[in-house]
């Protein structure tokens, strides 16, 4: 977004209350707010089914928190249409505060300009720009609440002009900026990395339930992780795990991690440093469980799931006011998502809490130490030395990937491979 040169204001003084722009409808969050409760759904249903049948406190929670979040959506939906129906409204820019005002007799809307974080413009699914400011849900004005394209236009240009006979107006204005440039690059790029290792996670269960490779033997014959054969001098043991689960709901829970989780990272943060936050989380979740728990036989994804995971609520929480608004989780939703994970974490059977834990710890540390000292405006391109880290690492799982699908092909012909 650029800084525009002062223009002639668009708001006109008639009488006490200065007219504005003229809109269809009142504009509504709605929408953002549904985006947000839609993925909390998904991220608490996922923990919800890799929990065991008899943990009947934890599940009680969580569906309870699922049913709370479903009561949200329906009255965010219903709250909706009954937007829809009511115009036409006013926008108006006045001393110190940007206001929508519906028809006569309806409230309206107020946020005062020093709450302003970001203006962002957004081509899909539709022409709109957003407007999130501090303390509230983003207002959504799609184009066509606008009479003219000019009208479009005269929203940014006036807003800004307010923003900018603040006493730190520059200031305000340069942040903004960082902002929308970091928030043009969400939804622009397809994060081919996340999708990749989606990909070949569904692709190698499909190979273990097709040759009946799901239980602790088989694992162990396909790469899966052991202490033993670590120490033997089976080093892809640190890496080929990943790629093998022992049921649909781990595979489901993690492909919720990579798919949504490492999707954002990598659209924030690029593909080099999405890659890196997952491949070393694995790694040394693999690494210590095996060293901690030798006779432990171990599969899945959930350790570099879980580093995925902490860079992203660790991004929400320390760096929120520099966030693009996309990315803004309200603070209730970060404690949530917490609250579920260590809920699952407690109450879960069969599952590698070390590896998750050491997972969470990496990736949070290593978010911390490629993104700490950046401002937006310079996380992409990420430096020549992480993106060269990076394919390392992700040409080492490529080999772990390869071994894999060898020793697969070794256990079949011998005989040990299912129907």
């Amino acid at each position: 977004m650029t800084v525009a040169k002062p223009v002639a204001p668009i708001v006109r003084e008639s009488g006490s209350r200065p007219e504005g722009l003229a809109l269809k409808r009142i504009p509504d969050g709605t929408r953002r707010t549904l985006e947000i409760s839609l993925t909390a759904f998904l991220v608490i249903s996922s923990l919800a089914a890799v929990i065991d049948r008899a943990a009947y406190p934890a599940n009680a929670i969580l569906l309870a928190c699922m049913a709370v979040i479903l009561g949200v959506m329906f009255r965010e939906v219903i709250l909706s249409l009954r937007l829809r129906r009511i115009g036409p409204a006013t926008l108006s820019f006045e001393d110190r505060a940007l206001h929508v005002r519906g028809p006569e007799g309806h409230p309206h809307v107020a946020i005062p300009y020093d709450a302003v974080l970001s203006l962002e413009r957004s081509r899909w699914p539709r022409p709109r720009t957003r407007l999130f400011a501090a303390g509230r849900p983003s207002l959504e004005l799609p184009d066509a609440l606008f009479a003219s394209s000019a009208d479009v236009s005269g929203l940014e240009r006036q807003l800004l002009e307010k923003i900018r006979s603040l006493p730190d107006g520059p200031a305000r204005l340069r942040a903004m900026a960082d902002r929308s440039r970091a928030g043009a690059r969400l939804l622009r790029t397809t994060p081919w990395c996340s999708l990749g290792a989606a990909v070949c996670l569904v692709s190698v269960f499909l190979l273990q339930v097709a040759m009946d490779a799901t239980d602790g033997t088989r694992i162990v014959a396909l790469g899966g992780s052991s202490g033993r054969l670590l120490v033997d001098g089976e080093g892809v043991r640190l890496l080929s795990p990943v790629f093998l689960h022992v049921s649909l709901l781990a595979l489901a829970a993690n492909l919720v991690g990579v798919v949504l989780g490492g999707g954002v990272i990598e659209e924030f943060l690029g593909g080099a440093r999405a890659t890196l936050l997952f491949g070393l989380s694995s790694l040394a979740g693999i690494l210590v469980t095996s060293v901690a728990q030798p006779d432990l036989v171990g599969a899945g994804a959930s350790a570099g799931t879980a580093g995925l995971i902490a860079a992203w609520l660790l991004a929400s929480s320390v760096r929120r006011p520099e966030l693009p608004g996309p990315l803004r989780m309200p603070p209730v939703l970060i404690g949530a998502i917490l609250g579920a994970i260590l809920i699952a974490e407690v109450s879960a059977v069969r599952v590698g809490h070390l590896a998750h834990a050491i997972g969470f710890v990496t990736g949070a540390a290593i978010y911390w130490i490629m993104v700490r000292k950046h401002p937006l405006s310079e996380l992409l391109p990420p430096p020549a030395r992480v993106t060269r880290f990076a394919w390392v690492v992700g040409a080492a799982y490529v080999f772990a990937l390869g071994h894999v699908l060898h020793a697969a092909w070794l256990l079949a012909h011998s005989g040990g491979g299912g129907a």
